[in-house]
C-alpha cells in the first residue's frame, strides 16, 4: 500500500494540505514527492507531463494519475481504504458538497495575493512575472507540451489580472465576509460543516482557514463564535498536526534556504508568499 500511493505536493499549498489531511484521516501510508514551487518545479517538463495543468497537488495511485484538489479529495475517500469521510445521510452529503463547491470556486489565491503590501507584494509580483516568463520559454522549448504551457500561461495571466485590480480584490473581501456569515448561520446546532459528521468539507475548510490566517483574515471569523469554534475543532485533530503543522513548522524555512534565499527580510517575505501557494 505504501508504494502504491504517491502525492506530488508542496508544503503549504491549499490543495496539498487538503490531500494530506484526507490521507491522514484515512490512515493511508503514502510516498511524498515534494514539488518546490519556489523553484517553479511545477512548471518543469517532467512534472507537466504528469499533470498537464502544472498544478499542485497530483495523486498517483497504482499508476492512476488524479489531478485537481477537489477530485483528489473524492478519490481518496472513494478509492482508498479507511474511515469514510462522506456522511451517510442524504442531507448531510448535500451540505458537504455545497461547502466543497463554495471553497472550490472562491478565488482565495487572488484575495491573498491582492491584499499583500510592501515587500511581500513586490516579491509576489516578481514570482508571478517570473513564472509567466518560464512558461513562455517552456512552450517554445518543448513543442509537444506547447498547448499545456499556453493553457498555463492563460491561467496565470488571468490570475494576475484579478489580484492586481484593487476593485476586484475589494469585492473578494466582501464576498469572504458574506461567506463566513452564512457559515455561522448554518453551523447552528451542528458540530461540523455537514452536520454531526466530520467530512471532506471540514478537510477542505481546515486548509482554507489556515491559508486565510496567513493572509491576515483570522479576525473575520473571530466575529463569528460558531465558525471560531469550528476552526479550533479542526486543529485539535491528530490529522491537522500530521498534515499541516509539521510542514509549516519544520520544513518551509529549510526549503527557502535550499532555494538560495539568504537575506532575512526577503526570506520572511518569501515565507509569507509561499504560504499562499
Amino acid at each position: 500500500m505504501y508504494d502504491s500511493v504517491f502525492l506530488y505536493h508542496y508544503l503549504t499549498s491549499i490543495g496539498s494540505m487538503q490531500a494530506r489531511l484526507a490521507l491522514a484521516e484515512k490512515r493511508v501510508r503514502w510516498r511524498s514527492e515534494l514539488v518546490n514551487t519556489l523553484r517553479a518545479e511545477h512548471l518543469s517538463p517532467s512534472y507537466v507531463r504528469i499533470n498537464p495543468h502544472g498544478t499542485i497537488p497530483t495523486l498517483v495511485h497504482n499508476g492512476m494519475v488524479v489531478v485537481d484538489a477537489l477530485t483528489i479529495l473524492h478519490y481518496i475517500d472513494d478509492e482508498l481504504e479507511g474511515p469514510a469521510l462522506t456522511p451517510e445521510r442524504t442531507e448531510e452529503r448535500a451540505r458537504m458538497e455545497k461547502w466543497l463547491e463554495v471553497q472550490d470556486i472562491f478565488p482565495l489565491q487572488e484575495l491573498c495575493f491582492g491584499t499583500l503590501e510592501g515587500l511581500k507584494a513586490r516579491v509576489a509580483n516578481q514570482i508571478i512575472d517570473e513564472r509567466i516568463e518560464i512558461a513562455g520559454r517552456m512552450a517554445e522549448r518543448y513543442p509537444d507540451l506547447r498547448a499545456r504551457y499556453h493553457a498555463k500561461l492563460d491561467d496565470m495571466e488571468a490570475f494576475a489580472e484579478i489580484y492586481r485590480d484593487p476593485r476586484r480584490v475589494t469585492t473578494l473581501v466582501r464576498d469572504l465576509a458574506i461567506t463566513l456569515q452564512l457559515m455561522e448561520h448554518e453551523l447552528e446546532g451542528r458540530s461540523w460543516l455537514a452536520g454531526d459528521t466530520y467530512s471532506l468539507a471540514d478537510i477542505a475548510w481546515a486548509a482554507i482557514f489556515t491559508r486565510l490566517e496567513t493572509c491576515g483574515f483570522a479576525h473575520f471569523w473571530h466575529r463569528h463564535p460558531r465558525v471560531s469554534a469550528l476552526v479550533r475543532r479542526h486543529r485539535t485533530r491528530a490529522s491537522y498536526d500530521a498534515a499541516i503543522t509539521v510542514y509549516w513548522n519544520n520544513e518551509i524555512r529549510e526549503t527557502l534556504a535550499r532555494a538560495g534565499y539568504k537575506r532575512k527580510r526577503l526570506a520572511d517575505a518569501l515565507v509569507s508568499v509561499s504560504a499562499m501557494e
